[in-house]
């Protein structure tokens, strides 16, 4: 680090060796064998269960969401005892927006998950053509 200045020049004053880790070469997948292959298959779909799993919370949360305001809106209306169109609309809004929200966001998939996906169907394909019959 004494040859580092924070301008970022170097002076070298003897030798300099600079050596990159052995982790820093990338091999594209057609070149892999198929242990590496199937290494990173697994890799790849434990990434996208991750990924599911997270998306699934949110439309967990977003449904107890919905319970707890149709729980606080019944609690109203026996407390009330009536029913009223500003309570309907209460319910509308607090109860079925979370539900179509918590819907929607669990079909949907991610671009993260989504490029995991294809990346798995690659490998896929790849162990398949390699794999002795």
């Amino acid at each position: 680090m004494r040859d580092i200045r924070p301008g970022g020049d170097f002076i070298v004053q003897g030798d300099f060796n600079l050596n990159e880790s052995p982790e820093a070469t990338y091999v594209p997948f057609e070149q892999m064998g198929l242990d590496d292959l199937r290494a990173n298959l697994e890799h790849f779909s434990k990434l996208a269960r991750e990924e599911r799993r997270r998306i699934n919370s949110i439309s967990f949360k977003l449904l107890a969401v919905a319970a707890a305001v149709a729980t606080a809106l019944s609690i109203w209306y026996f407390i009330a005892g009536k029913t009223e169109l500003a309570m309907f609309l209460a319910a509308i809004i607090g109860v079925a927006m979370p539900v179509v929200l918590a819907i929607k966001t669990g079909e949907a998939q991610s671009d993260f998950e989504a490029r995991q996906l294809n990346t798995m169907r690659l490998l896929t394909h790849l162990i398949r053509e390699r794999t002795p019959r």
